[in-house]
């Protein structure tokens, strides 16, 4: 890898954040050296000397230079040379504001200054490091070793050091010597060279951090285009699904009747209500050739499209056989025999009856299917119109057994699928046949559309739910 593109694109951003972490610092002491110096005016009754003077403008040129820097700092006006600008800048910052602290004091007074900087001295040194470059680094540390140094030189010119080696005292004690001062300055510069080290290294482990960082980026990229292709891929998928199911939902409801049969004294309304677009039960309706009206109605296991598929073969094979059979457990037993070996793990139950709309006669056979409940309009007594039959599909030649009533022009027969029975409420406890002949009993004035709508609402008022838990049919032969 280049490492001038690692330079140009990667390392500038850490280095900026660098500097700008130094700048905040640089500012801290900026505003931190003007609080000193207000204590020491006031213990001065006020009055500014020629000392303060030098410190307030070496404040207000550090001041200045590092709110000036953050307009440098940003990756559009960067130039690396601040680099090295700024730790002599610092340099600078430190030695006028102490030197010209200690303009106005005696020497001996001055040396204890010299004590005090030293920490910031190395303290910028030691941060240098955030710089990325093994020259800057050096650099902090000497220019800091020659602004100490020129603070030595001052205090030794003011006479600091005097007597240090003839074991004399002044008025005030001195408790360091000359030599630890120079020890401290080559302290510097080794921290300097140091700190560079450090730096260099740092900077070989980013670079191969960064690169290994690019590696991430652009696999990370390459992964979220592929999930943006895959996700518009799967979203025109299901767009074409939901297309196909709305299809699918339209076909299905024109195979249902879309007339109903009515008579001088009966009358038959139905519903229908998948709880997908598609769903597995399924009724039909129709007038036969003398007469008699068939009333058919079955529910496949499961949901949706399987479900679905398994109705319209019911559907086709109850078109084969409804014109040519009088009795409803033949048509039983020939889809029996049209679903045998074809649907799998599923399973069908249903219901065929044929009814005389003059001799109110009500014929019925059952596959398995719940039973229909039989109730008197005025009595309200109500019975269910058992029947025995097994499931469709599952044995060769099952038998079915024919049944039936005959009707008053008050009763009522409601044909349904365990969608309603079966519906729970939150704490799992099932709708029941009970509440549904307690309904029907109850409303016994409700007829047609509006006593369909009302088990519906009744269904899920009980559960407490919005939706179905499954597909909902309900078929009604009741007087008018």
């Amino acid at each position: 890898m280049d490492k001038r593109i690692i330079q140009k694109e990667y390392f500038l951003p850490e280095e900026l954040q660098g500097e700008k972490i130094i700048n905040y610092i640089r500012l801290a002491l900026v505003f931190l050296f003007p609080a000193l110096l207000l204590v020491i005016i006031s213990n001065n009754n006020w009055i500014l000397s020629l000392g303060n003077k030098i410190v307030i403008t070496g404040i207000l040129i550090g001041g200045l230079y590092s709110f000036g820097l953050f307009y440098f700092l940003n990756p559009r006006r960067y130039f690396t040379s601040i680099r090295f600008i700024s730790p002599i800048f610092e340099s600078l910052l430190i030695t006028t504001v102490v030197f010209s602290g200690a303009f106005d004091l005696s020497a001996s007074a001055g040396t204890i200054f010299i004590v005090n900087t030293y920490s910031l001295y190395l303290l910028f040194t030691g941060i240098s490091v955030l710089r990325f470059s093994f020259l800057a680094s050096a650099c902090s540390g000497f220019c800091n070793a020659l602004g100490y140094s020129f603070l030595i030189y001052w205090a030794a010119k003011q006479s600091a050091f005097s007597g240090v080696y003839k074991n004399e005292t002044t008025s005030q004690i001195i408790r360091f010597s000359l030599d630890n001062e120079i020890l401290k300055v080559l302290f510097l510069i080794l921290m300097g060279i140091i700190a560079g080290y450090a730096t260099r290294r740092n900077k070989r482990l980013l670079s191969l951090y960064i690169g290994k960082k690019k590696e991430l980026n652009e696999i990370n990229f390459k992964l979220e285009e592929t999930i943006e292709l895959r996700t518009k891929e799967l979203t025109s998928k299901q767009k074409l699904l939901e297309k196909e199911l709305d299809m699918a939902r339209d076909l299905q409801q024109i195979l249902l009747p879309q007339e109903l049969p009515t008579s001088r004294d009966f009358k038959i309304s139905a519903t229908y209500i998948p709880m997908d677009k598609v769903g597995g039960d399924f009724y039909d309706v129709f007038v036969l050739e003398n007469g008699k009206w068939g009333i058919f109605v079955c529910d496949v296991s499961g949901h949706g499209v399987p479900a679905a598929f398994i109705a319209s073969m019911v559907k086709m094979s109850l078109e084969e056989i409804i014109r040519d059979v009088t009795e409803p457990s033949e048509v039983l037993a020939h889809i029996n025999q049209k679903l045998l070996g074809r649907i799998g793990k599923n399973f069908v139950t249903a219901f065929y009856a044929i009814f005389d709309p003059i001799t109110k006669e009500f014929e019925f056979a059952n596959a398995g299917h719940i039973f229909p409940i039989h109730i008197s309009s005025l009595t309200k007594d109500q019975t269910l119109l058992t029947c025995k039959g097994i499931l469709l599909g599952f044995q060769e030649k099952p038998k079915f057994e024919n049944n039936r009533v005959t009707l008053k022009p008050t009763d009522r027969v409601v044909i349904y699928t365990d969608g309603i029975t079966e519906a729970r409420n939150e704490s799992g406890e099932l709708y029941g046949e009970e509440r549904l002949i307690e309904f029907l009993q109850m409303n016994h004035i409700i007829k047609d559309r509006h006593l369909m709508n009302g088990i519906l609402e009744d269904v899920q008022k009980f559960s407490q739910k919005l939706s179905y838990d499954d597909d909902i049919t309900i078929v009604v032969l009741e007087g008018n």
